[in-house]
């Protein structure tokens, strides 16, 4: 049994996790998550990136499916999280925007995409050194992430490989309770929030239970 539960401005994150509740701001448009993604990359992508974020656009304001997403999206995805020569605001945004995608039953094949590089993952591994806002963000992707059977899969997988970070062997499920412990050790309520959701949903998988946490809409 699959539980979906999407949360208001005001309202518990889940109806029935009496533990905690969600203190959240009023979301922010899908639009103007792009509008500040392209401000803070002003004239710092190429073509094919820019053609990325098109192709992104296509894919979540236009309802298009992932096919819409070209085989160089991952790469994109790799310069916008690593490279230290952007400026963090531009990860915010994409990982807000990636937080809305999560929603989508076909968010798993821009994971798939993944498998190689790890992207994503390495990134996320090295949650406890991103500045504060960074974190946030990372954060409400890996709680929504939970929305749909397919990421929330991926986000348990054990297969290893070495961290680019400090050669350790690392896994999706490692990186996923890391994120969900960074959270949880977090001043701000919002990312304890978070935490709680994330590692509330890895316990509940054994029994094919998910409360699933939306705190973007599409508009």
């Amino acid at each position: 049994m699959k539980i979906h539960h999407t949360v208001t401005l005001s309202e518990p994150v889940s109806s029935h996790l009496s533990t905690y509740t969600s203190h959240l701001n009023t979301p922010r448009p899908v639009k103007a998550e792009f509008d500040g993604l392209l401000k803070a990359v002003d004239g710092q992508l190429g073509d094919e990136e820019l053609q990325n974020v098109k192709e992104l656009k296509m894919y979540m304001l236009e309802d298009e499916g992932a096919w819409a997403l070209g085989e160089n999206f991952i790469n994109f995805l790799g310069r916008i999280l690593h490279d230290k020569s952007l400026p963090p605001a531009a990860r915010v945004h994409l990982l807000n925007l990636l937080s809305v995608a999560t929603t989508k039953d076909d968010f798993i094949l821009i994971l798939h995409q993944d498998r190689r590089e790890h992207v994503i993952m390495n990134y996320a591994d090295d949650v406890d050194r991103l500045p504060t806002e960074e974190q946030t963000a990372l954060s409400l992707m890996f709680a929504n992430m939970f929305d749909q059977n397919g990421s929330s899969e991926w986000l348990l997988y054990i297969s290893e490989w070495q961290s680019p970070h400090n050669n350790m062997p690392i896994s999706n499920i490692r990186v996923t309770t890391k994120v969900a412990v960074n959270a949880l050790l977090a001043d701000s309520a919002e990312m304890q929030d978070r935490g709680t959701a994330i590692m509330y949903n890895l316990a509940v998988k054994e029994v094919k239970t998910v409360v699933s946490i939306a705190f973007y809409r599409h508009e």
